[in-house]
């Protein structure tokens, strides 16, 4: 009798750990770049962390791994995906997976700072050294499979309307539990989480040393952008069968940092610079085909970000930003209307001296159902952008913020507040009502020079660049609420951040991960 009561205590107790891994996945999981397949970068719940919590001490850094991993040029680390809650034969578990540009994975236990497993992924020993714009080895973002459908808001959360009915296209597959990364070599790796076994052989997808960003899984196709014609692998937006194996193809200068950005009917939504065919535009894309759907034309200024879709009273809305630091807020049922070439709003945010670096933007939604837009800039906001300082003068860089409000019936930008001054300010990261911004610290200033095979200008820009510090805001205010302090001994770039399950990750240049939250209680 007391072996039944046991055997029901456990399944019961399993049962309750399924339903939140189920609720986590939904709400508070990061499972691709930029959080989900809209980019926003919100993770929607937390057990520890919120804007209470961290007014109060004991946030702090958990634990730094360094990784065997050698930077090529500027590119090092990927972002953690992240699994809370798994249950398999060791009992629950938490896993992060992380991708090196030596083409190798790590998969560490967040909870204890320890690798699990690492696996190097290429075979083929003649990849080139590479050069910045193009350096070859594992360059995109590990992903889990994921869906097109938007994440439910966090109870308590206002709608502000009837949500639109969402497809099922895109739902996470219910087979292995697998993790993708994509080698330099140009091949997509399926692997399973537990030990990295290979769930089937490598399938191409690129040509070799293409650099890649945004890998992302959906309803069995992976989908990644390429850029800087590394290699003669054209840029562009690549979309992979993993049923038929087959590999479409759409060509642009695709820019930003989140790669392609998923509507809930499965819908691409990638932003281009001058490139021959829908220049300066940012362009929807049918799902598998990526033949052209709709767009929108941003007059004679290339975006500067991917773009970064969200849900607003029965709208599905997305907004980007171009060269010329205007911000622009579109109907993902009308892209720029019936001439293509009018948003529903637009709005300056940076006093622009300088071509703006490729970035990412970030969504999320309070409890009272405002909707906020988040934007890192370098140097300072626009005079005429009406932000509201949360921490003094910017002269380096910050993070912007734009409220959606209505006039007329119809979504306008409202301006919100801007962050403290920031050294290269990568994108930021929404948790429960905190803005994790971290002052990435990688001196940006003059472009790449010297020979294809010149080191020269990587070791000046890794020379001239500090170590970053991250920072966490009330996500209302922009009030400054904690900050590493020299904890963090190298400069970040591009967008290795991630976080969930009561901590933030941080991946820098040399290599070293950090793990900041609250401590264990014991």
């Amino acid at each position: 009798m007391r072996r039944l009561t046991v055997l029901i205590i456990l399944c019961a107790g399993m049962a309750f750990i399924r339903m939140v891994n189920a609720n986590a996945q939904g709400q508070s999981e990061w499972v691709t770049n930029n959080g989900d397949a809209q980019r926003s970068s919100w993770i929607r719940s937390d057990p520890k962390i919120s804007r209470e919590s961290l007014q109060k001490p004991g946030f702090q850094l958990l634990w730094k791994l360094k990784l065997n991993n050698n930077p090529r040029h500027l590119n090092s680390l990927t972002a953690p995906a992240l699994l809370d809650l798994p249950i398999g034969y060791r009992g629950v578990r938490s896993l992060a997976f992380v991708g090196g540009s030596s083409d190798k994975v790590f998969v560490i236990d967040p909870i204890l700072g320890r690798m699990e497993w690492e696996k190097g992924l290429t075979t083929v020993s003649s990849l080139k050294r590479g050069i910045p714009p193009c350096p070859g080895g594992m360059t995109a973002n590990l992903t889990r499979p994921t869906g097109a459908a938007i994440p439910p808001l966090p109870d308590g959360a206002g709608g502000g309307g009837s949500a639109p009915a969402r497809s099922a296209v895109g739902g996470p597959d219910s087979g292995p539990s697998l993790i993708y990364a994509l080698a330099g070599d140009g091949l997509l790796h399926s692997m399973h989480m537990s030990n990295g076994a290979a769930y089937q052989p490598p399938i191409k997808f690129l040509p070799p040393n293409a650099h890649a960003y945004g890998l992302t899984v959906i309803d069995q196709v992976a989908y990644v952008i390429t850029r800087g014609g590394c290699d003669g692998a054209p840029n562009g937006v690549w979309a992979l069968d993993l049923r038929t194996k087959e590999v479409a193809t759409w060509n642009a200068s695709v820019v930003g940092l989140g790669g392609p950005a998923f509507g809930p009917d499965g819908t691409l939504y990638v932003t281009t610079g001058g490139s021959p065919q829908h220049s300066f535009s940012l362009v929807a894309l049918a799902p598998g085909t990526l033949q052209v759907k709709d767009w929108y034309k941003a007059g004679n200024e290339g975006f500067s970000s991917s773009p970064v879709i969200f849900e607003y009273k029965g709208k599905i809305l997305i907004a980007a930003t171009t060269d010329d630091g205007i911000v622009h807020l579109l109907d993902s049922a009308s892209l720029g209307g019936a001439d293509h070439q009018t948003p529903l709003d637009r709005k300056p945010f940076h006093a622009r001296t300088r071509r703006l670096p490729h970035s990412a933007l970030a969504s999320w939604q309070g409890l009272d159902g405002t909707r906020w837009i988040l934007a890192p800039i370098d140097g300072p906001p626009a005079p005429a952008g009406g932000f509201t300082a949360a921490g003094g003068p910017v002269t380096r860089g910050a993070i912007v913020t734009w409220k959606i409000s209505e006039k007329d019936g119809a979504p306008v930008l409202e301006p919100g507040w801007v962050s403290r001054d920031l050294v290269s300010p990568v994108p930021p990261t929404i948790i429960n009502g905190v803005v994790f911004a971290v002052s990435g610290g990688e001196f940006r200033g003059g472009e790449f020079r010297g020979k294809a095979n010149d080191d020269s200008a990587t070791t000046v820009r890794v020379k001239r660049s500090s170590p970053a510090v991250l920072y966490a805001l009330d996500a209302l205010t922009g009030k400054e609420l904690w900050n590493s302090g020299t904890t963090i001994k190298s400069f970040v770039r591009g967008d290795a951040l991630s976080g969930g399950g009561g901590q933030f990750y941080v991946g820098t240049h040399d290599g070293t991960l950090y793990a900041f939250g609250f401590p264990m209680e014991h």
